[in-house]
């Protein structure tokens, strides 16, 4: 048999992960935000699957289920997003059901202006320079902050930067002096 008409889940998860997988390139591609706090690229993940018994290797498994981390834009629908999958899962002719459980939108703060000037001015006069733009990666992040830009409240993030994002990371004692002097202004 074919992997999408597999009796066996798990083979027939191959195909749903593949068209997952090509959903979210076109999903991260096309849904690039850029404002002024950075550029914001949402990710998709399959940070999970769970199917079959362990212990009884020899069964078949009849169900098999992906977990998802699926990041959206500010002002983005998560049913939307729900439906782009389904429909790319639709296509493979599998048999699928999608639940949604957790859904934190993004936020792209208001407000802001006096708080960037004061974080650009203490950062002038502790560092020398201009404060340097967020990456892409780091705008991405869903950050606690994102409930006070929820509620209205202007805020803004601001800290030293690791020098990788790797498994380690690491912030220089510096770097920490050099934040605490900017906080303190």
């Amino acid at each position: 048999t074919t992997p999408e008409k597999s009796p066996n889940m798990i083979v027939a998860a191959t195909v749903a992960i593949d068209a997952i997988e090509r959903w979210a390139a076109d999903y991260e591609r096309r849904s690039i935000l850029r404002s002024p706090g950075g550029e914001v690229r949402p990710k998709v993940l399959i940070g999970a699957i769970r199917s079959g018994e362990p212990t009884r290797p020899f069964l078949s498994p009849q169900l098999c289920h992906l977990y998802l981390d699926v990041r959206a834009v500010p002002g983005q629908n998560p049913l939307d997003l729900r439906d782009g999958i389904g429909a790319a899962l639709a296509a493979t002719g599998i048999d699928h059901e999608i639940e949604l459980y957790l859904s934190r939108p993004g936020y792209e703060a208001k407000g802001v202006e006096p708080l960037v000037a004061a974080v650009t001015q203490a950062h002038r006069a502790v560092i020398g320079s201009d404060p340097v733009p967020v990456s892409g990666p780091t705008a991405s992040m869903w950050r606690d902050s994102n409930v006070f830009a929820e509620l209205g409240m202007p805020v803004v993030n601001y800290g030293p930067r690791s020098a990788t994002h790797s498994f380690k990371r690491a912030l220089t004692i510096d770097s920490l002096y050099q934040a605490a002097c900017v906080y303190a202004r």
